[in-house]
């Protein structure tokens, strides 16, 4: 189970504050790759009560045996750290990329969000999410201009990435559905 807000709690502090951060940070970084890095560094920290879950439910799946007390204090576990700080370096190596699509999309909008230097909106939250959940698994994704042009432009290409066409034009739905002869 994850510890996100359910998507009608997410509301315009959310943004407000996703701004003012960005605003805030401007400085950190001067490239693309740099804020990225960033964005993914942010994305698993968040991340890491899940991780830790995982590696608990593996763990006890392979027959292995952990108490409560044991689960608590392995929650900001060195190893949790240094698993992140693994993908972090890949990801930072390129040699990691669409592997895991969730972290892919969703730190690599935000970090084209704030490398463009673009205000998060409401409903961004959600676009991002439905991105997620698309652009490994289907064909064709039809989004809005906005959401569409930032996930097909020259920093993200995740249409490329993923071999899936996105459309935001509705002169462009009917041809993307019809099957090539």
């Amino acid at each position: 189970r994850n510890n996100l807000p359910a998507p009608n709690r997410v509301n315009a502090d959310l943004y407000k504050r996703q701004n003012e951060g960005a605003e805030a940070h401007r400085r950190d970084y001067r490239t693309f790759d740099e804020v990225f890095l960033i964005e993914i560094h942010g994305v698993l920290d968040a991340l890491r009560p899940q991780i830790a879950s995982a590696f608990h439910y593996l763990y006890r799946a392979s027959g292995g045996r952990l108490s409560q007390e044991d689960i608590k204090s392995s929650d900001d576990d060195v190893h949790i750290r240094q698993f992140c700080a693994i993908i972090h370096e890949a990801y930072k190596q390129k040699k990691l990329n669409t592997q895991w699509p969730s972290l892919h999309i969703g730190a690599g909008i935000h970090a084209a969000k704030r490398y463009e230097q673009r205000l998060c909106q409401k409903g961004d939250w959600l676009d991002g999410l439905h991105a997620q959940a698309a652009l490994p698994y289907c064909d064709v994704f039809m989004t809005e201009r906005v959401l569409g042009t930032l996930i097909t432009d020259k920093y993200l290409g995740f249409d490329k990435a993923y071999a899936c066409k996105v459309v935001w034009r509705d002169e462009d739905v009917l041809p993307a559905l019809t099957p090539e002869s």
